[in-house]
């Protein structure tokens, strides 16, 4: 860009200080005039579509990012019911959001804590699914999860 100014400079230099130079040498340099306005007219053209496709990318990458924060931000609301409700040891339940599903891992200490963790799972607002993987008492290797619906 610096060299285009400064070609017009130039150019604008030869015509305006020199009245006495050849009618060749003021043909160049109105040449050079039009030829630098032409690439700064490109450059500027370049510029302003590479700036609509950043702005596009951009808005792609928020429409990407958006169910990732509302999963986070459902992870956040059960968490903070379990950590509310005083049956529940919300330290030993893990909880994971993917699209608004959310599994809740991780061990309780009896079968009612199990229904409260997924009860206040499955009434949070947002909350499409539970997947309820917990345990009572010790973990037990190859359980199978259950589904819940959210309704």
């Amino acid at each position: 860009m610096r060299w285009i100014s400064a070609t017009v400079l130039v150019a604008g230099a030869l015509l305006a200080g020199c009245n006495h130079a050849s009618p060749e040498v003021q043909q160049d340099a109105r040449k050079a005039e039009a030829a630098s306005k032409e690439a700064a007219s490109k450059a500027g053209a370049e510029l302003q579509k590479a700036g609509e496709k950043v702005s596009e990318e951009a808005k792609k990458v928020d429409a990407a990012a958006k169910p990732a924060a509302e999963d986070l931000a459902l992870t956040a609301k059960v968490k903070a019911k379990l950590a509310a409700a005083p049956k529940v040891s919300a330290l030993d339940i893990h909880v994971d959001t993917h699209d608004r599903v959310v599994t809740l891992s991780g061990t309780v200490d009896s079968a009612a804590a199990k229904d409260i963790a997924e009860g206040l799972a499955r009434h949070t607002s947002g909350v499409k699914e539970v997947l309820d993987q917990l345990q009572v008492g010790a973990a037990t290797p190859g359980a199978t999860p259950s589904a819940s619906p959210v309704s």
